[in-house]
């Protein structure tokens, strides 16, 4: 188990990112080619829209603009996240029909079994991964499908920099594996049925929501130089040199251009819970 300490201050890091563009969440554009892209990441999932409409749905770590925004309209589907009180507060016209509740999953209390469990990048955002793991198994029925979208390592020795100075380069994911490693911690709950590479989709989503095509039509956050001296305060300042570095030697944290090398991957982990051991 991660410090709790930890935990909270990646949940700070993530709502901050949150509002710093929170602007794009009133955008018709942006929320347009977020459906899209959900659409492709379900595809990949060998899901489609229509037909979790007619499924009971439970989508962890659902964020302000998660896959409940294929659904506008009364669904079997929950939305649960540590920050939906603050995320309804950010984007009210957002949510609509769907349930929302507020905690993680490792807390979340419910008898209920759902025939989908979606986790879209967020695994790397709990305080303990293997009561994370454990419960998005009991959440799932044992007839239906999980699917984990999280960033994986693709070196040993990326994950072992980063395993150990997370809370400086990067504070906000607080846990970091190889897809080997991830598969390792999956198996004894679940059975694989497939991993799908998403850095395609990842790239596109970027692409298509940049601030060159969603430009802000309020005053940022914060100015650059605030940002800046929060950096230097917080001691990002080293994780950005660092990363600088990284990319100057050829390995960037992600390559968006979609022709080289990066630090990670996205991959898609098709699941599906393996039958409780008899007591």
């Amino acid at each position: 188990m991660k410090n709790a300490s930890i935990w909270q201050q990646a949940q700070s890091e993530e709502l901050n990112c949150w509002v710093q563009i929170s602007h794009k969440l009133d955008n018709d554009l942006y929320i347009a080619r977020k459906k899209a892209y959900w659409q492709r990441i379900l595809a990949k999932a060998r899901l489609s829209p229509e037909r979790l409409a007619t499924k009971s749905v439970l989508e962890v770590g659902a964020g302000p603009s998660g896959i409940f925004l294929l659904f506008p309209e009364k669904a079997d589907f929950v939305s649960l996240d540590p920050l939906n009180n603050q995320y309804t507060q950010l984007a009210p016209h957002l949510y609509h029909q769907q349930t929302v509740v507020t905690g993680p999953l490792e807390t979340f209390a419910t008898e209920r079994q759902f025939d989908v469990v979606l986790a879209i990048n967020c695994i790397d955002h709990s305080e303990a991964i293997d009561l994370f793991i454990q419960k998005l198994a009991a959440v799932c029925d044992g007839a239906g499908t999980a699917v984990l979208a999280v960033n994986c390592h693709q070196t040993r020795w990326g994950e072992w920099i980063w395993q150990h100075f997370q809370s400086i380069l990067e504070p906000h994911h607080p846990y970091h594996f190889t897809e080997a490693n991830y598969t390792r911690l999956l198996l004894p709950h679940f059975q694989i049925l497939h991993i799908e590479d998403i850095e395609d989709d990842i790239i596109w989503i970027n692409n298509e929501t940049s601030d060159a095509k969603i430009p802000s039509s309020t005053p940022p956050q914060a100015t650059p130089k605030r940002q800046l001296w929060h950096a230097l305060l917080s001691g990002r300042a080293v994780a950005l040199l660092f990363m600088r570095l990284l990319a100057w030697l050829g390995w960037p944290a992600h390559d968006f251009a979609g022709n080289g090398r990066s630090l990670y991957r996205h991959k898609l982990f098709i699941l599906t819970p393996k039958a409780a051991p008899p007591p």
